[in-house]
């Protein structure tokens, strides 16, 4: 894994910052699109409620995701 990982950093760190930003983008788009599956996992996973764990992913971790990727997009062009 760290092998694979050190290899995916050599392609990446190429990777323009709006395309990166596109990449995080969809990352956040997709978390949208599965979070219901997501949220019964973190729930059996920490043992939050359906509820909470629902409220967890939609506003802290899709709010990373779409934030750092309109950041990206951002910088790029400074």
């Amino acid at each position: 894994a760290v092998n694979a990982a050190v290899a995916a950093q050599k392609e990446w760190r190429n990777v323009s910052m709006p395309a990166r930003g596109d990449v995080v983008n969809e990352i956040g788009r997709e978390l949208v699109a599965n979070l219901d599956l997501l949220s019964k996992l973190e729930s059996l996973e920490v043992g939050k409620t359906y509820v909470e764990s629902k409220v967890l992913i939609s506003n802290e971790k899709y709010n990373y995701f779409l934030y750092q990727g309109r950041n990206s997009r951002v910088h790029s062009h400074l």
